[in-house]
């Protein structure tokens, strides 16, 4: 119900302001701005102007107008027109200044899409869309023959500029002369810039006629008040007499053009209309749209004693009028005010009656369904008492589910020890046996499977573990030990392994004895844990230091297992003490992910704590701290005597050192067995166990290649090119083991060589995955040996069949000689160089002694010593090898088949074909198509 009433005064507060804007928004939509930008509106003429553009104003109310005076300076005008710009006016009007310092500017308003109309003068571009000002040029020529008729025909003249860049002088200037080319008698004696300004025309004028004594018939003014100027300045040198005065504007009111006529300063003026008004009619219909003229030229006309009367009385009714207009306007906009003013009370007078009736149905309305809405409600209450007890039924079968599965959990685990013990028992038994001792072999396959049994038996533990943690079983029992020596015994169980690895591996204490109350099964399985993932993670050559601390000031002794290994991210960090969880380095080291959360568990337990801090590719550091003493114990957790550390299981499983000496002495037994054997293996793995397992079982056949990491797997690759590569795809050095796959299959020196791939990733997508790297087959862990060994043969023997198919002659007489490893990797390299290159038929010797490093004799030399025969006829039967295959096949024609196979000619090849072959290419292509 509440909502309902929200979204019913939502609606109408809604509609009340829609209908108030809605006059106002109408109006917003035909709104436009102008923005002007004038050289000056310092003088008379230009004062006319603007007011006469807000006359006009008056009678469009959609039209507004930005003014902005330049005060004749032309770095100003540029900036205030690129102002207006960032304003987003809808219409520029300028007035220039001058012509070219503002035309950047204007086009640049022009280019951006403003409308662009120029005022009296224009720049020195045409990209604008109107003008509108009259002809300064015909003005000048009209007041050439006004001055010609005064004076007769004959005469002096003294012509007073405007500024020389503005086009208005310009055109005044040039008009006026070419006006007076008709007259010969007439001549233009000076010419003085007056900068449009009384005082400059003034100043000028006297300055020039007291330094020269020539005697001017007539002054020519570019507007009227440069015009009074030299008259005033005449006057003042008492040199008025006889001389002519003509300006242009022609303004009504004080000091304007017809006012100095009607006094008779002046002889004339030129009515220069202003275009204010024109300019802001033509501005609506470019806004709106309609046709206009670019150029928009305003008439002219002079201005005597015989017409000035009549002017003036026709701008002094032009003024009266523009007096009544502008009061009628404001009462008119009066009446607009009152006028919206009185419809908005109307219409919030008639929405508030809408309003009204519509509350009084919303309420009858809420009247009527409150009882439907009671009823919808009990019911929804009886149904969600009834999901209730639903939800709560079903929590209770799925606790009993979850907890039957951690019963069936710790039983299956405790089924894991029996058969675990059954075989570790006999296997320990059969390794005293002299018999066995004296095998080696067997020896080290027993003792293979009695060190991953331990393993085992321990991840079975600690699954215990993690049962009787989850489930609150797990009793604490402490006793008071040497914490230094019982740290001993664990550190030298890992003594062998840091040996084998050159890792800087060691126990640093502050003092020989520190005593702790501990419970020896849980700090042991802590600090094995801590061991095993520093050594697990740190590179060989590194360092681990275990370091124990007596802190008699904080009561505390405290514990570091510190590393220079990969490290962790900050992400990992924090998350390492969650169970289950695997961090960066999941994908190279698998694991259960509950080692360090058990760990974490157990120290709590014993009233300690335990952190971590680490950086990523830096180093690891894990703290343990315990509190001295037995006071935070409880009676029942306490031993007075201590269990021999012999006892502890996980020292129990740690002490099969007979791998460590077998990897050990891996090296020493690879040396012992190098035979010379007709194929090599590189093997791939840097589990050590694994691949001394593979190497014991495959180095009485293959000459084997040990590798740990895919950045040396692919330079032995490189260096001695086996026949074939056996790889883990969890491997360090490149992503995985299927990178080592592309890197190999890439390059044209190895890509020739089979890959097998071993993993423990199993699933389908992964195997598809692995294959679609080109590998040449892919095992599962734990795999079959027996068909992995037949595999390998069987891939090798199917390299040599293909190779006997293509290259029968020359490989086989390659093959029935022992090669040295550096004489392998040459004819691997020249094969490879020739396989590449054979269908060019310009390739020759002389293309191949620079890629293979060896001058042309020498490489004549070593081909013809190691392969006995000339590079031409290995590279000439490999051709036609190529091309009997090809022609076998029966696709193509003869000639096709010479050119793919790299012969120069169809008739060349057909030559050297039946003189190898004893049978010409038609010949053999027809007895294979039948």
């Amino acid at each position: 119900m509440r909502g309902i009433s929200k979204r019913f005064w939502l609606f109408y507060t809604v509609l009340l302001a829609l209908t108030l804007s809605c006059q106002r928004q109408k109006e917003k939509e035909q709104h436009f701005v102008i923005g002007f930008s004038n050289c000056t509106g310092n003088d008379a003429w230009r004062r006319t102007m603007l007011h006469e553009m807000q006359r006009e104003l008056n009678f469009h109310s959609q039209l507004e107008m930005i003014y902005r005076d330049a005060h004749e300076s032309n770095q100003k005008q540029v900036q205030q027109i690129k102002d207006l710009i960032k304003l987003q006016v809808d219409l520029l009007i300028v007035s220039p200044n001058e012509a070219e310092p503002v035309r950047p500017a204007i086009e640049l308003a022009f280019q951006q899409g403003i409308p662009v109309i120029m005022v009296d003068r224009k720049s020195n571009s045409r990209l604008y869309n109107a003008f509108v000002g009259a002809d300064n040029h015909q003005i000048g020529k009209i007041a050439a023959q006004y001055a010609a008729q005064l004076l007769g025909g004959k005469g002096n003249v003294l012509e007073v500029n405007g500024l020389p860049g503005s086009t208005p002088a310009q055109g005044r200037s040039n008009g006026f002369r070419e006006g007076l080319s008709a007259y010969p008698g007439i001549n233009v004696e000076v010419s003085l810039n007056g900068e449009w300004r009384f005082e400059s025309a003034q100043r000028q004028v006297e300055t020039f006629l007291k330094k020269n004594a020539t005697h001017f018939d007539l002054v020519y003014a570019h507007n009227d008040t440069m015009a009074l100027g030299a008259y005033e300045a005449f006057s003042a040198l008492g040199r008025t007499n006889k001389v002519h005065f003509i300006g242009v504007d022609g303004l009504a009111g004080e000091n304007g053009g017809m006012q100095l006529v009607r006094e008779e300063i002046l002889d004339a003026t030129l009515l220069y209309p202003t275009g204010g008004g024109e300019s802001i009619r033509l501005a609506l219909d470019i806004l709106n749209g309609k046709r206009y003229n670019k150029e928009n030229t305003l008439q002219t006309t002079v201005i005597d004693k015989h017409n000035v009367r009549v002017m003036l009385m026709q701008a002094g009714k032009i003024n009266d009028q523009q007096v009544m207009i502008e009061r009628e306007q404001y009462k008119i906009n009066d009446l607009n005010n009152l006028y919206a003013r009185q419809r908005s009370y109307l219409l919030v007078l008639m929405i508030s009656l809408i309003g009204a009736i519509l509350t009084g149905v919303y309420i009858f309305y809420l009247l009527r369904s409150k009882q439907q809405i009671n009823k919808l409600l009990t019911a929804q209450n009886i149904e969600n008492l009834h999901q209730k007890n639903l939800i709560a039924e079903i929590a209770t079968r799925e606790e009993e589910a979850i907890q039957a599965k951690l019963q069936f959990f710790t039983n299956i685990s405790h089924e894991f020890r029996t058969p675990l013990t059954l075989m570790l028992t006999p296997l320990e038994e059969l390794l005293r046996l002299p018999i066995i001792a004296n095998n080696k072999g067997i020896f080290q396959d027993l003792s293979l499977v009695q060190k991953n049994a331990l393993r085992l038996l321990r991840l079975v533990t600690q699954l215990m573990d993690f049962r009787k943690m989850e489930s609150g079983q797990m009793k604490v029992s402490v006793s008071e030990n040497n914490i230094v020596d019982f740290t001993r015994q664990i550190f030298q169980a890992f003594e062998k392994t840091a040996a084998h690895r050159h890792i800087d591996f060691r126990l640093i204490s502050n003092r020989p004895t520190i005593l702790a109350w501990i419970d020896v099964n849980m700090l042991d399985k802590v600090l094995f844990n801590l061991l095993s993932n520093a050594f697990k993670f740190t590179k060989d050559h590194g360092k681990i230091f275990l370091k124990i601390v007596q802190d008699e000031k904080r009561q505390l002794i405290e514990i570091k297992v510190e590393d220079n290994g990969v490290g962790m991210s900050e992400e990992t960090g924090s998350k390492v003490f969650e169970r289950f969880y695997q961090g960066d380095n999941q994908k190279k080291y698998l694991g259960t992910g509950i080692g360090l959360a058990l760990s974490k568990e157990f120290i709590e337990l014993l009233h300690g704590t335990l952190s971590v801090e680490s950086n990523l590719n830096e180093g690891t550091i894990f703290t343990v701290h315990l509190n001295m003493g037995n006071a935070h114990f409880a009676i029942n957790e306490i031993l007075q005597t201590s269990p021999p550390i012999e006892q502890l299981e996980a020292m129990g499983l740690m002490h099969s050192s007979v791998l460590q000496a077998e990897v050990k002495d891996l090296n020493a037994v690879i040396s012992q067995n190098a035979v010379s054997a007709p194929y090599s293996l590189l093997i791939v793995e840097d589990n050590p166990e694994l691949s001394a397992f593979l190497f014991r079982k495959l180095s009485p056949e293959f000459e084997v290649f040990l590798s740990n990491n895919a950045h040396d797997a692919f330079t032995i690759c490189l260096e001695k090119v086996p026949d074939l590569v056996l790889s883990d795809i969890m491997i360090a050095g490149l992503t995985d083991g299927l990178a080592l796959v592309r890197e190999i299959k890439a390059d044209l020196r190895t890509s020739h060589i089979p890959v097998v791939l071993i993993s423990a990733l199993g699933n389908l997508e992964e195997q598809i995955g692995g294959i679609q790297t080109y590998a040449d087959a892919y095992f599962s862990k734990p795999f079959s040996f027996q068909l992995l060994h037949q595999t390998i043969k069987t891939i090798l023997k199917n390299r040599e069949i293909l190779r006997d198919h293509f290259t029968a002659e020359v490989a086989g007489s390659i093959r029935s000689k022992q090669f040295n490893s550096k004489d392998k990797q040459f004819v691997n390299e020249f094969m490879a160089l020739i396989e590449a290159n054979y269908r060019n038929p310009d390739y020759s010797v002389d293309r191949m002694f620079k890629p293979l490093s060896l001058s042309r004799v020498q490489l004549y030399r070593k081909v013809k010593a190691l392969m006995n025969c000339s590079v031409a006829e290995y590279l000439n039967m490999v051709r036609l090898q190529k091309a009997r295959h090809t022609l076998s096949q029966g696709e193509h024609t003869i000639a096709e088949v010479a050119y793919e196979s790299g012969f120069s000619s169809p008739a060349y090849f057909s030559t050297a074909f039946k003189t190898k072959f004893g049978i010409s290419p038609s010949e053999f292509k027809k007895a294979k198509a039948n």
